[in-house]
């Protein structure tokens, strides 16, 4: 009797796991994994505002060039301080040119000045202990930008700042943009491109109805 009983508490426990597992997984599913383009503006200028300056540089340059986390991290200041950044992509040895509006180079600038006017031969994302900041540093302080601006309800990763500038640039460019945009992320196929940025139909993108974005609490 005693053996049975453990047996079914054990069963118990197991599911009871497997069942907030799953529940973990399906409430991060219902979570937008990419932000409206308002929303991603009003971060950087919150971020800028608040004084986190280089959380804001890396958000500025992902959300208005869509240049991958490692290729962003890889930057020197001598890179962006000319109104644009010339890099090669590390995973498919591609170069791309970019070139800033007047606001992104203005917002650049200003970070510049605010952090000391850095060597220009300095990386643009060094840490306090002196080395580059990782991906995974990098998106728990995303995570971090999602809890205190966005109240959470955001998946704010790395790949969410990509997946942003993707569907911003659809919605400027045009849906017959969709192929060179598949060419710029290295993807295989139009529905692949569609897929990853969250465009299930052929839909034109709205302005979103209700922004999510607010003020860290003082």
């Amino acid at each position: 009797m005693y053996r049975y009983i453990c047996t079914v508490f054990l069963v118990m426990c197991s599911f009871i796991c497997t069942f907030a597992d799953e529940f973990k997984i399906f409430s991060a599913m219902k979570q937008r994994d990419y932000l409206e383009w308002i929303e991603a503006e009003n971060i950087i200028e919150y971020l800028i505002e608040d004084k986190h300056y280089k959380m804001g540089l890396f958000v500025l340059i992902g959300f208005m060039t869509g240049m991958r986390a490692n290729d962003i991290l890889a930057l020197h200041w001598k890179d962006i301080m000319s109104g644009g950044i010339l890099y090669k992509e590390s995973s498919t040895d591609r170069y791309y040119q970019v070139n800033f509006s007047a606001e992104t180079e203005e917002k650049v600038n200003k970070i510049y000045q605010e952090l000391g006017k850095p060597s220009l031969e300095e990386h643009c994302f060094i840490s306090k202990k002196k080395c580059v900041y990782s991906i995974q540093r990098i998106n728990v302080l995303l995570k971090q930008v999602s809890q205190d601006y966005l109240r959470g309800e955001v998946l704010f990763t790395t790949s969410t700042l990509r997946r942003t500038f993707g569907r911003e640039y659809l919605k400027r460019a045009g849906m017959s943009s969709l192929s060179t945009l598949g060419v710029f992320f290295n993807q295989d196929s139009e529905e692949f491109t569609m897929n990853y940025l969250r465009l299930y139909s052929n839909t034109l993108i709205s302005l979103p109805r209700l922004c999510a974005i607010i003020r860290k609490q003082e």
